[in-house]
């Protein structure tokens, strides 16, 4: 490669993952969402979509996180800040924003990839950047719950957060390291090796690591079924894989166990059947005791989920969900935008 074409690629690249979405003309057209790559930690990129309400701003901002497991497209982005959710925020005024995280991996690297996320959103010109929250469901709402024992945003929405690592997986966890096929020697050779899990199975590959007997569906104080290939089921089987019987570690990847670091306002949206509840209630209690601005919102008859609008027809629980966080949203981010 002669060094003008060199040059020209590397400009085309440095575009193509820096550029800054609300320069001149990239936003203008307000009804639809741009793409963007964050850049996390570890130089690995994560899919991100922002909108930004017309005009030079400065405007207050919301960053979405999704839930389920990460490693999703930058389409699946865009659509989702298009949902009813963020729609209700971006007609308000606010510039919105919903990143991805990487896929499956419940710790440090996707609290780091949300993290990095945050700080984009205050790097734009246009957003205020003491005036941005978060808010999250499910997954989404436990690394709104960690962004916040890492910072202090303007303010923090978790719907339905998983909120004590270590009393939902611990236990799971430890019954699968007793019926693992291979565990020991699997475990013994990951202590012996100065490499990360993750670079000894790229070498390795997945049959290198133990597997769980398919037969035995196992308990789990969440909502989802702790059955073979689902995702709770695959949560639990690499928490016990990378931690073992160490309770710090799960403990230092819990809300619970890191709420003394949470400063900021923080509202805890559920429904009465969703059994995270409890775990969160608690948070919300304990929050409210050392004088955090904290509350709980409990929606009746309402499961996992129902918060996000989802159905053509969402029920009234969804709507007085919304109400509820916009108002406590605005109480603690917003002011007047012209």
């Amino acid at each position: 490669m002669n060094r003008s074409l060199g040059l020209f690629v590397t400009l085309v690249l440095a575009v193509a993952f820096t550029a800054a979405p609300g320069s001149a003309g990239s936003t203008e057209s307000a009804d639809q969402p741009v793409a963007v790559y964050v850049r996390s930690y570890d130089g690995a990129y994560v899919g991100a979509a922002l909108r930004k309400p017309t005009g030079e701003g400065p405007f207050p901002a919301i960053l979405f996180i999704h839930g389920g497991v990460g490693g999703s497209t930058i389409d699946a982005m865009k659509r989702f800040v298009m949902r009813r959710v963020p729609q209700h925020f971006f007609e308000r005024g606010y510039v919105v924003f919903s990143t991805d995280y990487r896929g499956l991996h419940f710790g440090e690297d996707e609290i780091q990839d949300v993290l990095a996320a945050y700080r984009k959103v205050q790097s734009y010109p246009f957003v205020e950047k003491n005036r941005v929250g978060v808010i999250g469901g499910s997954h989404g709402g436990y690394l709104a719950m960690m962004l916040a024992t890492r910072i202090s945003p303007a303010v923090a929405v978790s719907f339905a957060g998983l909120s004590d690592i270590e009393g939902m997986f611990y236990d799971v966890a430890q019954d699968f390291s007793r019926s693992l096929e291979g565990w020991a020697e699997w475990r013994q050779q990951l202590l012996a090796s100065k490499n990360s899990r993750r670079s000894r199975a790229s070498r390795a590959g997945a049959d290198s690591r133990p597997t769980a007997r398919p037969e035995t569906a196992r308990r789990f104080p969440g909502n989802a079924s702790l059955r073979p290939g689902s995702a709770a089921y695959q949560v639990a089987l690499d928490l016990a894989w990378r931690f073992g019987d160490r309770r710090e570690l799960y403990r230092a990847i819990s809300p619970k166990d890191n709420a003394d670091r949470i400063t900021c306002p923080l509202l805890y949206v559920v429904g009465s059947k969703d059994r995270l509840r409890m775990a969160g209630k608690a948070l919300i209690a304990g929050l409210r005791q050392r004088g955090v601005m904290a509350e709980y919102s409990e929606h009746q008859g309402m499961g996992h989920g129902f918060y996000w609008g989802s159905s053509d027809n969402p029920p009234q629980q969804f709507h007085d969900a919304l109400k509820v966080t916009s108002a406590f949203v605005e109480q603690h981010l917003r002011k007047a935008v012209n």
